[in-house]
């Protein structure tokens, strides 16, 4: 199945409830201007297959209930972005600790260069 494709040039804020649409197209700009557009198309269809089991404390097509699953819809969608993202750089900087330490660098030019706590440092080393 092929879904239509917004002005945005993203289909999946196509397959999200119309009024989900413009704030979907208000983060897809940011994310691609911080470089996450595949990340923000995932959290989309993850957003897609979860909204109708998303518990909401108002009445159905209110304006309460809408400006509610807005609110979710951008909390969602940047904290996934927020949890991929920074998963990513930790797994970037854990393998930049290990490299550091096989060639020899002590364990705090290590810390200070990576950003790491010593917690970090303690996962490499097993």
């Amino acid at each position: 199945m092929t879904l239509p494709v917004t002005g945005s040039g993203c289909p999946e804020i196509d397959a999200l409830p119309e009024f989900l649409q413009d704030i979907s197209r208000e983060l897809y700009q940011h994310s691609l201007g911080e470089g996450h557009r595949e990340i923000f198309q995932d959290a989309c269809s993850i957003l897609k297959e979860i909204l109708p089991e998303t518990e909401c404390p108002y009445r159905p097509y209110t304006i309460a209930w809408r400006i509610w699953f807005r609110g979710f819809t951008r909390g969602f969608t940047e904290s996934y972005i927020d949890t991929v993202v920074n998963k990513s750089t930790s797994r970037v900087r854990l393998d930049i600790a290990c490299t550091m330490l096989k060639h020899g660098f002590d364990s705090n030019t290590v810390m200070k260069m990576t950003d790491l706590a010593e917690d970090g440092l303690t996962q490499i080393h097993h």
